[in-house]
């Protein structure tokens, strides 16, 4: 699940608000990552004085009602984190590097599919969990991701598939 599909259920000027609120209404079970919840924490952090929840106000510090949300989003959005922490080494300018099998893919599959940072690690992400898990799809409200979604197969064997296409 890319981050993009829960900011916008939340963000109601955001394009994709609609279509996001239909999907989690289905109230599947959805699986993240450690990297989405860094995502939620980054976008979340960075427009917390434009959302309003309940007693906003009423939370000790910023980050304990920070927390609060996530952990709202989390339960209502029928969220599941899954962590599988691999490590790989690999040689790269002469120097043998330990890294997160997520970042070691990413850096394989970095020179075809052309994707930004972040959005590699997603994917290569789910890579490693369609391997250890079975769960082969990723769904995303990012055209460029979507645009990709052929070479993103081939590559990874990771099915993308565009927010408005699973509603």
């Amino acid at each position: 699940m890319d981050t993009s599909v829960i900011i916008a259920r939340y963000m109601l000027q955001d394009k994709w608000h609609e279509l996001s609120e239909r999907f989690f209404t289905k109230r599947d079970t959805y699986y993240i990552t450690p990297l989405t919840l860094v995502e939620l924490y980054s976008v979340f952090s960075r427009v917390f004085e434009q959302i309003s929840f309940p007693s906003k106000e009423s939370f000790k510090d910023r980050s304990t009602a920070l927390n609060t949300l996530i952990n709202f989003v989390i339960g209502d959005c029928n969220l599941k984190i899954l962590s599988v922490p691999y490590v790989a080494e690999v040689e790269i300018g002469g120097n043998a590097v330990r890294a997160p099998i997520e970042y070691v893919m990413s850096f394989v599959w970095a020179s075809f599919l052309g994707l930004k940072s972040l959005d590699l690690v997603h994917i290569s992400y789910s890579w490693i969990l369609k391997v250890k898990k079975g769960i082969g799809t990723f769904v995303t409200a990012d055209d460029e991701i979507v645009t990709k979604k052929e070479t993103i197969k081939k590559a990874t064997g990771v099915r993308v598939r565009s927010l408005k296409d699973m509603v």
